[in-house]
Order: C-alpha cells, then sequence, then structure tokens
C-alpha cells in the first residue's frame, strides 16, 4: 500500500531511529527521505538528487541500479531467495567461496560466512580462540587481542562473548574478551608526540612492545590495515602493516586482519593487505562484498 508524503514523514519523525542524529526531529524540521536512487546520486521526495559520498556508509561501491548486479539479483530470485548453511550448501554460496580464496592473499582456503562486517571479526576472534583451544602445544597462559588502536584479546575470560551468539562453538571463547590497546598509528595528531619526519614508526614499536611482553597470553592482533576508518580515517605510516606481521609471527601470534571498510579496491588494490604482501591468519570482509544490495560478510 502506497503511503502519503505525510504520512511517511509523520511516522519516520515519531518512530524511526536515526543512530546519527537525535531520536526525534524536531516538530518543524522535515525527515530527508530517500525515494529513489541511480548511480551515485539519492534523490529525496521531492525529486531533489544527492551525491551519494558515503557509498552508503562504505557499501554500495559500483553504484546505485547497475544494470548488471539488478540483473543478477533477478536471476537469483528466479532460482532461490536464501539457504542455510546449517548442514547444507548452495551454488552461490560455493562460487562465492571459491571466488574469494582466488582473490585473497595467499594461503587463506577456507571461507565464513556470516551477515556482518562485526560479525566477521567476531566469527574471526572465535576462531582464533578455538585454535588455541585444540592446538596440541598452546603456551601455558590465558587470553587476550591487541588493534591498532590496538586490541589485544587475551587467551582468559570473564563477563560475556565479544557477541551474543554466533554459529562457531560458544565454547570457542572466553566470557569476557579483556584487551590490551597499543597506540593508533595517527602521524597527523601522533598519541605518542612525536613527528613523522623525525621518528621510527614508534607506534608500530610500541605495538611490537605489547606483543613481545605478552605474547604467552595473547590469542590474536585485530588491525584495519592502512586505514582505520570509523577511527577517522587514520592513515597508517608505510610499513606499519608489514611490521606488525613480522612481530606477530615472530612472537607465534595471529593476525586479524579488519578489511570490512578498506577491502575490494578502497585503498588501491583488492585487499589493503596486498600493498605491503601481508597475508594475515584472519581476513574480514563485508560492505563491499556486495557492493550495497545485500547483507553478507566473509572471513
Amino acid at each position: 500500500m502506497d503511503s502519503s508524503r505525510e504520512d511517511l514523514e509523520k511516522w519516520d519523525r515519531e518512530h524511526v531511529w536515526h543512530p546519527f542524529t537525535p531520536m526525534q526531529l524536531h516538530a518543524a524540521e522535515r525527515p530527508l527521505i530517500i525515494e529513489r536512487a541511480e548511480g551515485c546520486l539519492l534523490f529525496d521526495l521531492d525529486g531533489r538528487p544527492y551525491i551519494d559520498g558515503v557509498a552508503s556508509l562504505w557499501c554500495n561501491v559500483h553504484g546505485h541500479r547497475v544494470p548488471e548486479l539488478d540483473r543478477a539479483v533477478r536471476r537469483q530470485l528466479g532460482r532461490v531467495a536464501h539457504s542455510t548453511l546449517l548442514g547444507v550448501s548452495n551454488v552461490p554460496a560455493i562460487e562465492l567461496a571459491r571466488k574469494l580464496v582466488t582473490l585473497a592473499p595467499p594461503g587463506l582456503t577456507r571461507v565464513f560466512f556470516s551477515d556482518d562486517g562485526s560479525t566477521a571479526v567476531e566469527a574471526a576472534l572465535k576462531l582464533a580462540f578455538q585454535y588455541w583451544r585444540q592446538r596440541e602445544d598452546p603456551p601455558p597462559a590465558e587470553d587476550e587481542v591487541p588493534d591498532a588502536d590496538g586490541r589485544l584479546p587475551r587467551r582468559h575470560g570473564g563477563q560475556r562473548q565479544p557477541g551474543s551468539g554466533g554459529a562457531v562453538p560458544c565454547g570457542a571463547c572466553p566470557p569476557a574478551l579483556p584487551t590490551l590497546r597499543a597506540p593508533a598509528p595517527y602521524c597527523y595528531r601522533c598519541p605518542l608526540g612525536l613527528e613523522r619526519r623525525t621518528c621510527h614508526t614508534d607506534c608500530v614499536e610500541a605495538l611490537a612492545d605489547l606483543v613481545r611482553r605478552h605474547h604467552e597470553e595473547l590469542a590474536a592482533v585485530v588491525i584495519e590495515p592502512l586505514v582505520q576508518g570509523a577511527a577517522g580515517m587514520i592513515v597508517a605510516p608505510e610499513g606499519y602493516l608489514r611490521r606488525a606481521r613480522e612481530v606477530t609471527r615472530e612472537y607465534d601470534v595471529l593476525l586479524i586482519a579488519d578489511e570490512v571498510a578498506v577491502g575490494f579496491g578502497r585503498t588501491g588494490t583488492m585487499f589493503a593487505c596486498e600493498q605491503e604482501q601481508v597475508t594475515p591468519d584472519f581476513l574480514c570482509v563485508a560492505k563491499a562484498l556486495t557492493g550495497g544490495y545485500l547483507p553478507l560478510a566473509a572471513t
């Protein structure tokens, strides 16, 4: 049933949560409601165009209403819209997994599908913990993770899991996720108070030092390669990622690359890790994976 413009605006104002604006718009304000899109443009109810400068929050990297993508979606809808991977498989999942393995840095050969970027990273964390549980010679310690702004999850627990539920066994993760944090590789406002032209990438050495001191209790290092997205588009200095991989290899710590915001060509290569010839132990992708058409992620 088609709704009137007034009905749409009233319902949006009173009932729709907008995460980056106040819960309810002022009565005198008219909510911006998108009716259609084409290419890089969004159109509101009055037909006014807006440039989709954030690609629908980093998802819609090919534009809206791309004929090839529209045809592919319609073709698949003529077969099946959804089929679980719980005990069965399906043709698109196999074909996509095979393509992802072909494109990914060498050595990554298994694919775990989920629905969004947060879940892709959570799956990587659970798999990392499961790795330490099942390894024949686990270090005689507990559990953690840094990331750059640096989460280093540890191998022990206390409160609740990093996310609720999940297809990876609950025993794979501790109830809590204690972490260590390394300083962000933020050259413009260096957390260490240094200047890029004279420093020796001290931020990554601070991360390396954390790994060196805590490697017996670390489960993994989580890092957004090259660019930290939601943290403020922080561009890491050249060599940061490569050094992080070197030190995690040296001290036998897993490396999780969160490429949800930087994968699929957004830094100039298919995956950001490629720019420094790094193969992480886990690669997490989402958003641009479907061009913004469907919710899907992979680890």
